[in-house]
């Protein structure tokens, strides 16, 4: 029974430092992000006299990625590495500090306007304990991403991204997880109807109600001066245009008596008594 308990105890503390991963596919906001597949790299070398020191820090966020290692000098499994070399005048670069982000350092994300933050907590160098601020942003004209490092801020660091792993999915620039997005295509599962629709169709009807009237007034005044002059079929064709133009009034007038009149006017044969 003790044997079992402390092969448990055992087991639990060999596989605890894998359940604190960063899940992306379950991560609220990082599912939403084109993250990058690949590890991320930034670089800052200084001139320190007689040597060069050259500080490099690697990503590798999505556990999924199935990263080995984000660089050789980093531990197994680092979701954010900090390496330091310093090289004298003739001989091999030294590794003088390893800072490691393990997959067991509490994590958390914040969706911001134009990316998102990923914050580290809790990573362990030395007697000390360090933090990391990661932000993403997002910039469309780039295929690839740039990390940065940007300063030491007491026991954190500030590092940047700006590239794709910032941007939104293509399914989620329409809002599908939430945010500010909104519901664009949609809005809100139904189109608003289109206002310009009627005046158009009566638009159209009225410019070809004038064309075929024209085109009839064309016919009858050339019918009446065939033979004729131009002279002859442009008089015929004013003279009818305006017997058009003046009986307009006149024909809309009885049209519309015909058409309201007999709905007002009283039953025919009888009257009330």
């Amino acid at each position: 029974m003790l044997m079992k308990f402390t092969s448990t105890i055992l087991l639990s503390l060999l596989f605890a430092r894998y359940t604190d991963a960063i899940k992306c596919n379950s991560d609220d906001v990082l599912k939403r992000y084109q993250i990058s597949k690949n590890p991320l790299s930034s670089g800052l070398q200084r001139d320190t006299p007689p040597s060069k020191t050259d500080e490099q820090w690697y990503i590798g966020v999505c556990e999924e990625d199935g990263f080995d290692k984000i660089s050789p000098d980093c531990n197994s499994k680092d979701i954010l590495c900090g390496t330091t070399h310093v090289k004298l005048p003739g001989k091999d670069p030294i590794l003088t500090q390893v800072i490691d982000f393990t997959q067991n350092v509490k994590h958390s994300t914040e969706q911001q306007k134009d990316g998102f933050t990923l914050k580290l907590t809790g990573a362990e160098w030395g007697s000390g304990q360090y933090d990391a601020l990661i932000e993403f942003k997002c910039s469309d004209d780039k295929d690839t991403d740039e990390m940065f490092f940007d300063r030491w801020q007491g026991s954190e660091v500030k590092l940047s991204v700006l590239g794709p792993s910032g941007c939104l999915k293509k399914d989620d620039n329409d809002g599908g997880h939430g945010g500010s997005g909104g519901d664009n295509d949609n809005n809100n599962g139904s189109k608003k109807p289109n206002k310009s629709s009627g005046s158009s169709w009566f638009t159209w009807l009225f410019l070809y109600a004038i064309l075929f009237t024209l085109i009839y007034l064309s016919i009858i005044s050339y019918a009446n001066t065939r033979g004729g002059s131009f002279q002859d079929f442009k008089e015929e064709f004013l003279d009818r245009l305006k017997q058009l133009i003046t009986s307009l009034p006149q024909f809309v007038k009885e049209i519309a008596s015909r058409l309201f009149g007999s709905s007002s006017s009283p039953r025919g044969g009888y009257s009330a008594v």
